[in-house]
């Protein structure tokens, strides 16, 4: 009968340790393998997901082009004095400017903008070349906003001190450049030479003119604006004091009716009040002495209104027997 081999329970007990041990240095091998580096108590940071861009498949809108021009400014700063507004458009402005239309976007490409400035360019040449009228040159490639004009009177008849005021911007912040201009307009209308005008160092210079007043101007450099005031009682004391109320936006019965006959300004405007013509009319026997008797104020405009071009004739605090007769096709304007 075989004969059972001895067991050694000593032996058993330290391949178990041996196997344990081996285990447990497997283990720690793999963990320094994929140790992190980082600080142990941080807490886990999570990547952030892929970000996916998907390009726009709608077109993007041009952004607008500006005008080439610049607008109008004393539609907005009408003296209560005023009896009378008139806009007259820049000529480059009749050949295209940006005005609120479905043609902004032609008239403010660079090919018509280069076309535009080649030709203000020369503009000055030409008419020194070619003999045209005094200072039509100069006006065409210095003047760059619509020509306003105010009739002022303070006693509303045209009976007291009348002036006239007028304003445009220029494309030139040198004061010699406003003063050759107004040189040449005082040349034109009188038909002698051109004279030279001194402008101070505050803007302001004056011209003989044909009235004890002389045509006084004021140029304003930074915002190259300039101003001419002219009439009997356009002293330089209240040329002053004009150019201070007008210096911000106010508030004048006409100013709607204006805005909203031209929201380009840079249309031809003309506003009249009516009842200031009240004097002339009992002493003429033309028809527009009725004027008075009917309205008390009259507009036409050829401007700009919601992107079309339009042709405005208003009449405002018309009489009741007048608004009987209008046809149904007659409207307000909507101000």
């Amino acid at each position: 009968m075989p004969s059972t081999p001895p067991s050694f329970p000593c032996n058993r007990r330290l391949n178990r340790a041996f196997l344990a041990a081996g285990l447990l240095l497997v283990v720690v091998a793999l963990g320094a393998c994929v140790r992190d580096e980082t600080d142990p108590a941080a807490p886990p940071v999570s990547s952030p997901p892929p970000v996916l861009t998907i390009p726009s498949l709608l077109p993007t809108k041009p952004p607008l082009p500006k005008p080439m021009l610049d607008g109008v400014h004393l539609s907005s700063r009408l003296p209560q004095e005023t009896l009378a507004y008139a806009r007259l458009p820049n000529p480059w402005h009749l050949l295209g400017d940006v005005v609120g239309r479905r043609s902004d976007s032609a008239y403010g490409s660079p090919p018509w903008r280069s076309q535009m400035d080649a030709l203000r360019a020369h503009v000055q040449h030409s008419a020194r070349a070619d003999g045209w009228p005094t200072g039509l040159g100069s006006t065409l490639a210095l003047v760059d906003s619509p020509v306003e004009l105010l009739l002022l009177d303070p006693d509303g008849r045209l009976e007291g001190d009348t002036a006239l005021l007028l304003s445009t911007s220029l494309n030139s912040s040198r004061p010699e450049d406003a003063a050759r201009l107004v040189a040449e307009w005082v040349s034109w209308l009188t038909g002698e030479p051109p004279m030279a005008i001194p402008i101070d160092a505050r803007g302001y210079g004056e011209a003989a003119f044909g009235q004890e007043q002389p045509l006084r101007l004021q140029f304003q450099a930074v915002e190259q604006r300039l101003y001419l005031y002219w009439g009997e009682g356009a002293d330089l004391a209240s040329f002053r004091s004009l150019l201070g109320r007008i210096s911000k936006p106010v508030s004048h019965r006409a100013r709607a009716q204006i805005e909203a006959a031209d929201e380009s300004g840079r249309g031809m405007l003309l506003w009249l009040d009516l009842q200031a013509l009240r004097p002339l009319a009992a002493e003429s026997t033309a028809a527009w002495r009725v004027l008075p008797d009917l309205a008390g104020s009259a507009l036409f405009a050829v401007g700009s209104v919601r992107r079309h071009g339009q042709l405005t004739l208003a009449l405002d605090e018309l009489r009741p027997e007048i608004l009987a007769r209008l046809p149904k096709t007659a409207a307000a304007i909507p101000v």
